[in-house]
């Protein structure tokens, strides 16, 4: 999913919200929800727009499609890769990243995700695959501009950054492994998750 949201409203005062949330729901299986959150760097702009695409790579490399923690559990069959993925949002004065998807177990896969964003591997990690990473996502967006509609967002999104729209073009060469690492360890790592899981035979309950 694209990490560029164009939702800038400013968002009602924060409300004190249980830290896991389970309902029951008539799917065919059940669903797992985690969310991480931290303050967004707003006084800035240029950093916002920044931070979603960081975010954007960090979960690519450490969960995408080529990463070992998706060719584990893919082939395990904990992660459905059709529903299996992550949304991220930069808005004021928040930033957050949902992760989740179907799965069989939404607790080991809970428990899963957690320890692999926390791992202290990580750093290596993406060294490792950044040019990878930076690849697919320029790729991306070049491909992107052949859609007039992509495009009008592109440049919409960028106005409201209050940036020049090829300012993002930047980001994606100048952006470094030791940038991911430390948007890494500001909004991911030792993180408290929010869990969300809903499922056909789930009790309704709410708490920490």
């Amino acid at each position: 999913a694209s990490c560029l949201n164009t939702n800038l409203t400013r968002p009602e005062p924060a409300k004190v919200v249980p830290r896991r949330i389970e309902t029951s729901l008539a799917v065919s299986r059940p669903r797992l929800w985690l969310g991480l959150g931290a303050a967004s760097p707003w006084d800035k702009p240029h950093q916002a727009m920044q931070r979603e695409l960081h975010l954007e790579w960090v979960l690519d490399i450490l969960l995408g499609g080529a990463s070992p923690f998706f060719s584990q559990h893919y082939e395990s069959a904990l992660i459905d890769a059709e529903s299996f993925g992550s949304e991220i949002y930069v808005d004021e004065p928040f930033s957050f990243c949902l992760i989740g998807g179907d799965t069989d177990d939404p607790q080991r896969l809970g428990e899963t995700l957690l320890a692999t964003l926390i791992d202290s591997q990580t750093p290596d990690q993406i060294r490792a695959d950044v040019d990878r990473a930076r690849r697919r996502a320029y790729g991306e967006l070049v491909s992107s501009f052949e859609d007039d509609d992509s495009v009008r967002e592109f440049i919409e999104t960028a106005a409201l950054r209050s940036c020049h729209p090829f300012d993002l073009v930047d980001l994606y060469l100048e952006t470094d492994a030791e940038d991911l690492i430390a948007t890494w360890d500001l909004t991911i790592r030792d993180r408290e998750a929010a869990w969300a899981v809903v499922g056909p035979h789930v009790e309704n309950r709410s708490g920490d």
